[in-house]
């Protein structure tokens, strides 16, 4: 029966998330952003509710109440930064609080990821290097230009991000699991839609299709790593 019901529940919020990525991109592409924010809510809704059912089957209450409390701040940012749209004098307001948000969730990230497998230090930081310069050539062949105050907070992000991202896959190497896989996978993911986004925000790459891209990216990494739960 609980398999069951992790089948369906989970098969309900990858179709509403989708569902709603969907209106929330379409009104974006209209400007109309104060639709935007409900939309965007409600996609994010999602990942945060699937985080907190698959805590509730997790073997380590601790883990997943970190991983939690990352999905909820992702939440938490995604909403800050459709108001930036809205507010256009305060956009550096709502960006650097946005992006404050996230790099706190990705804290929540890594402190769980810590917790399951503490010597990963090791093994991530290489992997980070690797990461990082990916991301330098990328910015740079598309010419990333963001400007203080913005670029310090986005460089910090950046750094947790890739940060993050190796360590989830040292932790994938180290205690191989479908869990410890999909917040790989989710981890890798975050990366290249914060990449992406870092393009389309402040690059040369315009193309609305890249903002649809990153963000399939961004809430198939949010979903991975809230369903990764249910196998820790």
């Amino acid at each position: 029966m609980p398999t069951t019901f992790i089948f369906l529940f989970t098969a309900i919020m990858l179709i509403a998330c989708a569902f709603f990525t969907r209106l929330f991109l379409r009104v974006s592409y209209e400007n109309r952003h104060h639709k935007a924010i409900w939309y965007k809510g409600a996609a994010s809704i999602c990942f945060v509710l699937t985080g907190i059912i698959m805590a509730f089957y997790c073997r380590d209450s601790g883990y997943a109440l970190l991983v939690v409390l990352g999905l909820i701040l992702g939440f938490i940012g995604d909403e800050i930064l459709v108001f930036r749209r809205i507010y256009p004098k305060r956009w550096k307001t709502f960006y650097i609080s946005g992006i404050l948000a996230f790099a706190l969730g990705h804290v929540f990230y890594l402190l769980a990821i810590i917790k399951k497998e503490s010597s990963i230090f090791g093994f991530a930081v290489p992997y980070t290097i690797v990461m990082l310069i990916a991301v330098a050539i990328y910015t740079t062949v598309n010419k990333v230009k963001a400007k203080t105050p913005t670029s310090i907070p986005g460089y910090i992000y950046i750094f947790l991000v890739a940060f993050m991202g190796s360590a989830a896959f040292a932790f994938a190497v180290k205690d191989f699991s479908i869990g410890s896989l999909f917040f790989a996978i989710g981890g890798f993911f975050f990366l290249v839609s914060d990449s992406m986004l870092s393009v389309y925000m402040f690059g040369r790459d315009k193309r609305f299709i890249l903002n649809i891209l990153l963000h399939i990216l961004y809430y198939a990494a949010q979903m991975l790593i809230a369903i990764s739960l249910y196998f820790i």
